[in-house]
C-alpha cells in the first residue's frame, strides 16, 4: 500500500491511499511506501524505524538545535507526550517555562 501524506485537497491519484499529516498519530500497518509533502520529520523517523521506503517532498532543510532532544524529553516527561515534529524549539522552551513557573 502506498500512503501519501499531504495537506492538499485534491489532484489525488488513484491506488494510493492520502493521509492528513496534521492527524499523524501512528503509522498504517500495510504501508510498503510513503510519499510525505511537506516537512513532518516524525513521521518520516516512524516509518523508517519501521524499514519502510520513504520518499519526502518538499521538505525545506532545518538547522539543528542541538538542545532539541533534550527539550523534547523534558516536554515528554512534563506533558505525557512527544511535541508535534513541526513545533519550533523555542515554543518547546516557553511551554516548559510556563508550566514551572
Amino acid at each position: 500500500m502506498h500512503v501519501v501524506y499531504t495537506k492538499r485537497t485534491s489532484n489525488f491519484e488513484k491506488g494510493k491511499h492520502y493521509r492528513n499529516p496534521e492527524y499523524f498519530g501512528r503509522i498504517e500497518p500495510r504501508a510498503e511506501k510513503v510519499t510525505i509533502e511537506g516537512d513532518f520529520p516524525a513521521i518520516v523517523a516512524a516509518y523508517e524505524s519501521r524499514e519502510i521506503e520513504v520518499e519526502v517532498i518538499g521538505a525545506s532543510p532545518r538547522e539543528e538545535d542541538p538542545e532539541r532532544p533534550d527539550l523534547e524529553r523534558a516536554y515528554e516527561e512534563k506533558f505525557g507526550k512527544t511535541p508535534s515534529a513541526n513545533m519550533k524549539t523555542e515554543t518547546i522552551r516557553k511551554k516548559l517555562a510556563e508550566a514551572a513557573a
